[in-house]
């Protein structure tokens, strides 16, 4: 064998060194690697494990430059751990111990080179490589060996199973590679393009994307041990595709698988299927161990978890989704008042089946963070009264004059102020000069509308008007009470004392009708109001014009002054009346019964009675 010293035995560019031993052994007309590692000094198993050693008393041997020999070296560096081209690989992602090969690209090998020429390419030997790039055909698995230290003499066991490597090779079946493979192969050669599938161990890259893509390609419930070459060679082109765009694109795909009714419950692992599995029950390193903080971290802000739920071998130290009794316990809120809110802010929806309460998207932290302040930021009406620091009167009057408009509070359905509104009037109607010593006779609105005997809204609405300038005093943020005026202008810019027109009572007790009679007839048009001051109270009214009055007294006649009149009672009167049908212009339950002048005259000269003359304009 020291003839051996003296030979240069080339090694292929794309091959391994178990691969070139095998050939070598045939080369030197020796029955097996075992023997010929020996005559070298070393043991053919500790050749296979990958020892730089070896390699370096095998390439003075040989002549051929280490780095030839060991550059496609599948080393091992662990239990079940291996490296090849300083990428990182495991039990699960390498064929270390089965051949894997082309048939086509073997018979080519011997037709070109001889029966020396078949050698062994690394690629075959990874599990997610499927497909051979060149012949476009899917790899095939040799029958393993009785023992294993066999089944790395590639030329040994393609002699071996010749005949059937040649059936193979003419069935003439077509397997594309994916562009996961693509990936695979490029990066094997030193090639990085993808950012985050770069960032992780090979086997783990790839693993990832072929579970990934088989959840993506057919259904969180089919168990992916029931997939064939063909389906999982798809899956990983499908993954590879879906993380293309990154870490967020990770999530992103996962969106995709999230069920709509997860809103209501936890169903990652149904969701997820193969892939929580495999994220579940994989032991692969440190690595596996942060894609898996990264994908409990979305499970547990994608789906209602409670407070110590266990997802992935970790606990839910703060849920940050929530069901809608998840939400109820974090707010200490009853459901029915929970539900009603929901629905009114568009948050959930009631047209589920049987008429089920659905959220449109899981409550995460800052929902329930702005439901909580939505809450607080409704205002009972004393409670918005005391904030703005105005009596409920003054608060109504806003109301009824359209200046602030309580919303139906959808927890309590009864009608409450939002905080934001009452800030924000109270802060457009401050929006005036600060207060300065040159400014005469200043005082709070409130106090001024007591001061000069109007209604504050009367104020108010001369200020909102332009008509009246306020001024800013150092008061509660938020209170009616930091607005002040100048009483010598309020004065100055309210009506004069002197009325034209008569209070709804005066009213009322002229034409002897009751007071909701007056507002029905304002309402139909018979009577005309202006806004005026009560020189008595000065408070701001509305009035019944004189002329309004006058106008309807010349073509009407209430029951009252009918029976005042004619001395009789108004109940017993009106029963005679619609006896000799003798109506009355309206009957509206509530309004006191008035009549036509006109065609009551020839009727009660008929009956012995009289129509009373109208009072006459008012001097």
């Amino acid at each position: 064998m020291m003839a051996a010293q003296q030979l240069w035995f080339p090694v292929y560019p794309d091959e391994t060194p178990t691969s070139y031993v095998s050939r070598l052994t045939r080369y030197c007309a020796v029955r097996d690697p075992r023997d010929l590692c020996l005559d070298f000094g070393f043991r053919w198993r500790d050749f296979v494990r990958g020892d730089d050693m070896l390699f370096e008393r095998l390439a003075s041997i040989t002549g051929v430059p280490f780095g030839d020999l060991v550059r496609w070296a599948i080393k091992t560096v662990g239990h079940n751990r291996f490296e090849v081209a300083g990428e990182a690989g495991n039990r699960n992602s390498m064929l270390r111990a089965r051949i894997r090969l082309c048939p086509r690209c073997v018979i080519e090998d011997r037709e070109h080179d001889g029966s020396l020429g078949p050698h062994r390419r690394p690629f075959w030997q990874f599990q997610s490589i499927r497909a051979c790039e060149r012949h476009h055909t899917p790899l095939i698995t040799l029958a393993p060996e009785r023992y294993t230290i066999a089944n790395y003499d590639f030329l040994g066991q393609v002699e071996k199973h010749w005949e059937t490597i040649e059936a193979t090779s003419k069935q003439g079946e077509e397997l594309r590679p994916t562009p996961l493979e693509g990936y695979l192969v490029k990066r094997l050669h030193g090639h990085r393009q993808e950012t985050f599938l770069d960032s992780l161990p090979l086997h783990l890259a790839t693993r990832l994307c072929e579970v990934l893509g088989f959840v993506l390609a057919f259904g969180s419930e089919r168990p992916i041990s029931d997939a064939d070459t063909g389906e999982m060679s798809e899956a990983g082109g499908i993954g590879f595709q879906a993380l293309r765009g990154g870490e967020e694109s990770l999530y992103q795909a996962l969106d995709g698988l999230v069920s709509p009714i997860a809103t209501r419950t936890v169903r990652h692992q149904s969701d997820f299927g193969a892939f929580f599995e495999w994220l579940r029950n994989a032991k692969i390193g440190p690595e596996f161990e942060d894609l898996k903080d990264n994908v409990r971290r979305y499970i547990f802000r994608t789906y209602p978890f409670r407070r110590g739920d266990m997802v992935l071998g970790q606990t839910c130290k703060e849920p940050s989704g929530f069901t809608i009794e998840g939400a109820c316990r974090e707010l200490q809120m009853e459901r029915v008042r929970m539900t009603r809110f929901l629905i009114g802010t568009g948050a959930a929806t009631d047209d589920g089946p049987d008429g089920e309460i659905w959220l449109r998207k899981v409550l995460d932290r800052s929902d329930v963070a702005a439901l909580r302040a939505e809450m607080k930021n409704r205002m009972t009406y004393g409670g918005a009264a005391v904030h703005l620091g105005v009596s409920i009167g003054l608060l109504e009057a806003l109301r009824h004059a359209g200046l602030l408009s309580p919303t139906l509070d959808a927890l309590d359905q009864r009608p409450k102020y939002r905080r934001r509104d009452l800030e924000d009037f109270v802060a457009d109607l401050g929006a005036a000069p600060r207060a300065t010593s040159s400014c005469d006779d200043l005082s709070p609105l409130t106090e001024a509308a007591i001061r000069v005997r109007c209604a504050a809204i009367d104020i108010i609405r001369l200020i909102l008007r332009d008509e009246l300038e306020c001024y800013q005093l150092e008061a509660g943020r938020g209170s009616l009470g930091r607005v002040a005026v100048s009483v010598p202008a309020l004065k100055l810019m309210l009506p004069p004392l002197e009325m034209a027109a008569m209070s709804k009572g005066d009213a009322s007790r002229r034409l002897r009708v009751a007071y909701p009679t007056i507002n029905a007839l304002v309402e139909a048009g018979s009577l005309e109001v202006i806004r005026s001051r009560n020189p008595k109270s000065r408070q701001f009214i509305d009035a019944i014009t004189f002329e309004s009055l006058y106008r309807f007294e010349e073509r009407y006649v209430s029951l009252g002054q009918l029976s005042r009149f004619n001395r009789r009672a108004s109940g017993p009167f009106k029963v005679y009346l619609e006896a000799r049908d003798i109506c009355p212009e309206d009957d509206t339950p509530g309004v006191s019964c008035y009549y036509a002048r006109r065609p009551l005259v020839r009727p009660f000269a008929r009956l012995g009675l009289s129509v009373p003359p109208p009072k006459g304009a008012i001097s």
